[in-house]
């Protein structure tokens, strides 16, 4: 009978590759995964991992009619493959938390070009890309940041509060409201490194790297889109800091805290829509616009054409 026959039948050893394959993946996923969670749900500039990983899959299933042929050997692919392994074994010895995520990020794209070649390499980048603002930033590079956007965002609040009418003193990362004459201090505040603007900056990042994706321009305008979060990070902390020091000169220090703890969520909103505003004027740009492809220009007219 036939089914006797397709039981006795040898197994592939390409089946059995693949199946070894995707098991040695998916251990290194969730040995890689799990602490990765772990810092998700305890750090709240990373809080929106989660759903990162959730959209990363969502961008892969739109694309997936063009990750179907997985017949390529390349060798570049190859090369990132063994270069992330060996990064991945020598952050895992040395315990480097963000090192770890990210080599393991370089060990699935090497993969997929290897096995899919250039154009799942191509396909696959963009979608894996948005897992880079999963990974937490190093803490020597927070470090850096955060003391200049302290300084930055207290300047310019200082000086919003002061057009605003609020008799201001600033002592570096420290800002007084004063009252008329000055002889009086009504409120104060202190510019934290946790207040610095990190957390806006690491969420805008994910945001504009997905406004940047989906928005069909030049590589260089998605930079440019990209860049944008920068300003805008550091403008939306000033605005927090003014709202914060407005309320608690004017009505109250209990009700200055809670805005403090309730204003971030619409501020990343409201940023949200300046990154949708520069987006719009860089497809507005003709030089930015991505040429059409072959098959949508308008033939020839050959009615008139001489013989």
């Amino acid at each position: 009978p036939a089914s006797e026959d397709a039981a006795a039948a040898p197994v592939r050893p390409d089946k059995v590759g693949a199946l070894l394959v995707l098991l040695l993946f998916a251990v290194l996923t969730v040995t890689t995964l799990r602490p990765l969670w772990a810092i998700w749900q305890e750090d709240p500039a990373l809080s929106h991992g989660p759903l990162l990983a959730v959209g990363t899959g969502v961008l892969l299933w739109m694309r997936r009619r063009e990750l179907r042929r997985w017949e390529s050997a390349a060798v570049g692919g190859m090369a990132l493959l063994i270069a992330a392994s060996l990064l991945h074994l020598a952050a895992v010895w040395a315990d480097i938390s963000f090192l770890k995520p990210l080599s393991f990020l370089g060990i699935a794209w090497g993969g997929i070009w290897f096995l899919g070649g250039s154009s799942a390499r191509r396909v696959c980048a963009g979608p894996l890309g948005l897992l880079v603002f999963a990974i937490p930033w190093p803490t020597t590079l927070v470090s850096a940041l955060a003391f200049p956007l302290q300084m930055i965002s207290s300047s310019y609040a200082a000086l919003f509060g002061g057009m605003l009418g609020l008799n201001i003193q600033r002592v570096g990362v420290h800002l007084t409201v004063l009252s008329e004459n000055g002889s009086k201090s009504i409120y104060s505040i202190l510019v934290a490194q946790e207040c610095s603007g990190t957390t806006s900056l690491i969420v805008l990042l994910a945001v504009g790297y997905l406004t940047a994706y989906f928005t069909p321009i030049r590589w260089w305008g998605r930079v440019l889109l990209v860049l944008a979060v920068i300003p805008l990070a550091l403008l939306a902390n000033a605005v927090r800091l003014t709202i914060i020091l407005l309320v608690g000169g004017l009505y109250s220090a209990p009700l200055a805290q809670w805005v403090h703890d309730h204003e971030q969520p619409v501020l990343v909103f409201l940023c949200s829509f300046g990154l949708l505003g520069i987006r719009q004027m860089l497809t507005a740009l003709p030089f930015a616009s991505l040429p059409a492809p072959i098959s949508s220009l308008p033939a020839p007219n050959t009615e008139d054409a001489p013989v």
